[in-house]
This record gives C-alpha cells, sequence and structure tokens, in this order.
C-alpha cells in the first residue's frame, strides 16, 4: 500500500511538536478529509488541520513557509519542491526513481521488503502530508 498509516503519521506529528516545538499542519483535499480526522483524534497535540480548506495557490503558499514537508507520493509534495521546501518522502511500492521529489535536499525513504514493488497504479493514491512552520 502507498499510504503511510494514520497512526504513524499522528505519532510522527506528536514527536515533531513535542521534541521540536514544531506547528504540525495537515494539508490536502477531499479525498483526504477522513484520513485527517482520523489523524487528528490520534494525535496528543492540536495539528492545523487545513484539509480541504486551501486552493491549490494558497497551497503553494503554506508549503512555502514550511521548513519541511513529509509526505507520500503526493501533489503537495511536488508544489513543496516547487515552491523550495525540504521534502522527506515516504515511499512503498511505488517507484521514487520515477515519482519522487526533484531536486536537492530532499529525502525518500523507501519500504525495501514489499514483494510487489515496483507499482505503478492508481488505487492507493491517498496520502496526508505534514508541515512545520518556519519561524
Amino acid at each position: 500500500m502507498k499510504c503511510w498509516s494514520t497512526g504513524r503519521f499522528a505519532a510522527l506529528g506528536d514527536r515533531l511538536a513535542m521534541e521540536l516545538g514544531a506547528k504540525v499542519i495537515l494539508v490536502g483535499g477531499g479525498a483526504e478529509r477522513e484520513l485527517a480526522r482520523d489523524i487528528c483524534s490520534q494525535m496528543r497535540s492540536e495539528p492545523l488541520n487545513l484539509v480541504e480548506k486551501t486552493s491549490l495557490l494558497q497551497l503553494g503558499a503554506v508549503l512555502a513557509r514550511c521548513n519541511l514537508l513529509v509526505s507520500g507520493d503526493t501533489g503537495p509534495m511536488h508544489m513543496a519542491t516547487a515552491v523550495g521546501t525540504p521534502v522527506v518522502a515516504l515511499f512503498g511500492a511505488i517507484e521514487p526513481l520515477r515519482t519522487g521529489p526533484v531536486g536537492n535536499g530532499h529525502t525518500v525513504i523507501r519500504h525495501g521488503e514489499i514483494d510487489c514493488v515496483p507499482v505503478m497504479g492508481r488505487d492507493a493514491r491517498i496520502a496526508i502530508t505534514w508541515n512545520a512552520w518556519k519561524k
């Protein structure tokens, strides 16, 4: 599956907030609404949930103000690279050389023990992206 679990995103968000003092922001479209609610319900810290609340132009502005984006293979991942925000990209069965972040300063974390690598399908495209505001 291409999507990291909501529990893992929630744990990462809490860790970023508690250990680094980061303000965690969730972004995404309408398809991610339930995932965002699930993540928010599992977090101890309170993220800013912007899922389904920004236009593409506003999303670009939000991403430009972030220190970091942690994301699967999503549109916001590519937008973050375009506005100069470093990305930690989480990949599983999708080939990161084909669809990963472009440019320098990004990190790709890939699960190396998935039998179906590489997969190029669209049936597992949901992901939530995380951001920490620049100070």
